[in-house]
């Protein structure tokens, strides 16, 4: 018969479930893997600290290197302020040669100024005076070539006044005679002046002229075409003729000097051999007071031409002429 407490504890005595011996078991393995894995890094890091070397000790730094590095610091700093003292100096002082240069740069630009205008002014004085003397000049130059050709036929000549003065020996004895180039020499300054025409000169009507004036010339004297006659001398001597004429035209002088010049030109082509051929011109518009000249001399005939112009588009010319009367 069984014992009646074995019964009632029956059902007590059958020990722990399968499931939680599982846990058991499996969480002590756990457990005694984690502490042998804990031990082994410490183990490791160990031996890792063990093989590197220990850091160094701090550097002390002593009060006479401290004050010796704020002593250069300070140096440095007063080395780099004279630098930039001595940069603001020299850019001071490249200021001030600046300012000089152009101050003088100014003088030199004032002085040139000063001289020009000085210059210019006593160009245009002398200007001024050659043009106030331009009716002499005029004379001169006529009067230079009279001399030669009239010389040359056996005159004798000289200037009279503001004119052209001829004195001439025939066999009758000596005879005197005056040829003025314009009547007004004071007139003709004027012109020169810009103060009046060339054509004021003379009176407008023909009728006042001389009969030399009408008079024709030597068919071997080239005249401007439309060329006004408003005075001239004529002198004959056996074969040989000789004289001057005054002109106006309506052209300028330079043109008047080519027509000429070209005219020789076309003496030349016609078998003319020419002995002398020259042309003078200055080719300015200006009003009179530079004379243009041109001459020409082949066998025994000689032609001289002076121009002077105003500054309305009129020229005045004088002719001088000597050759053979025939053709």
């Amino acid at each position: 018969m069984s014992d009646p407490y074995t019964e009632a504890t029956r059902d007590e005595r059958t020990g722990m479930p399968t499931l939680a011996k599982v846990f058991l078991f499996g969480g002590g393995l756990v457990v005694a893997a984690l502490v042998a894995l804990f031990i082994w890094f410490s183990v490791s890091v160990d031996r890792m600290y063990s093989y590197m070397s220990p850091p160094p000790p701090p550097v002390e730094v002593s009060r006479g290197e401290a004050a010796q590095r704020a002593a250069e610091l300070q140096e440095s700093r007063r080395m780099r302020q004279a630098e930039l003292e001595e940069s603001r100096k020299r850019a001071a002082e490249q200021a001030e040669v600046e300012a000089a240069l152009r101050e003088v740069r100014q003088e030199v630009v004032a002085e040139r100024a000063r001289i020009e205008a000085v210059e210019l002014a006593r160009v245009r004085q002398n200007l001024a005076a050659a043009q106030e003397s331009v009716a002499e000049e005029l004379s001169r130059a006529a009067n230079t070539v009279l001399e030669s050709v009239f010389d040359d036929a056996g005159f004798s000549v000289e200037p009279v006044g503001a004119g052209i003065g001829l004195s001439f020996d025939i066999s009758s004895g000596t005879v005197s005679t005056r040829f003025d180039l314009v009547s007004d020499p004071e007139m003709l300054d004027r012109v020169s002046r810009g103060e009046g025409r060339l054509a004021d000169l003379w009176p407008d009507d023909a009728a006042e002229r001389g009969e030399a004036a009408k008079k024709p010339l030597p068919e071997w004297v080239p005249v401007f075409p439309g060329a006004d006659r408003k005075n001239s001398l004529l002198l004959e001597k056996g074969d040989l003729a000789l004289g001057v004429g005054v002109f106006l035209a309506d052209a300028s002088g330079n043109d008047i000097l080519l027509w000429y010049f070209r005219a020789s030109d076309r003496l030349e082509r016609g078998g003319t051999d020419f002995s002398l051929r020259q042309l003078t011109s200055k080719g300015q518009s200006d009003p009179v007071g530079e004379l243009g000249r041109f001459a020409m001399v082949w066998e025994d005939r000689q032609v001289s031409v002076f121009v002077t112009e105003d500054d309305h588009g009129n020229s005045l010319f004088v002719l001088v002429y000597k050759g053979g009367r025939n053709e």
